[in-house]
């Protein structure tokens, strides 16, 4: 994810626009592109769930009151005017609830019990922050579908950049169901 993020980036700043990030670390960015770089403190702190969200709680304040374009990717960052997201988590934890996905990295009792908290506190934050954002990017149409669903409004603004699989939108008849 912050690796397309990177690139999404790297080229709206070759077009002239000024890129400020709030992140942990900044790996890669070429010098000569304009952008300030505010390092978030908290790298180390081990456990992710921890990690994120004093990250969304730093980033809340340093953000409340910025009055440029506030891009985040899903919910990494309460407070923003578009949401770049490649997953939602919502739909699979859904999809989890009735088996038909594995909980990632859920092999003890623990750990599950972990993943489930993870799952559902993302899951939470979507369903909170989605319907109060303005304009998204999704990767794919099944994400955008998955985006509506949450924000319930049709008219969301939804951009999207394919570098997902996705289901073919036209009635045209095509011997593959996806497409890259």
């Amino acid at each position: 994810q912050e690796r397309s993020m990177h690139e999404n980036l790297k080229r709206l700043s070759a077009l002239g626009y000024h890129i400020n990030f709030y992140t942990y670390e900044l790996e890669n960015w070429p010098k000569e592109l304009a952008h300030t770089w505010t390092r978030i403190p908290g790298k180390n702190i081990k456990i992710q769930i921890l990690r994120n969200f004093w990250f969304s709680i730093y980033t809340s304040v340093l953000l409340f009151s910025k009055k440029s374009p506030i891009m985040t990717i899903g919910t990494a960052s309460w407070i923003a005017d578009f949401r770049v997201v490649q997953f939602v988590h919502l739909t699979y934890r859904n999809l989890a609830k009735k088996n038909l996905a594995p909980l990632p990295n859920a092999q003890t009792k623990l750990r599950q019990i972990y993943q489930r908290l993870v799952s559902f506190y993302n899951s939470f934050l979507e369903k909170l922050l989605f319907p109060r954002t303005k304009a998204f990017v999704a990767i794919s149409h099944s994400i955008e579908k998955e985006i509506k669903s949450i924000t319930k409004d049709p008219s969301t603004l939804i951009t999207i950049i394919h570098h997902a699989p996705d289901e073919v939108q036209s009635e045209t008849k095509v011997d593959s169901p996806l497409r890259l």
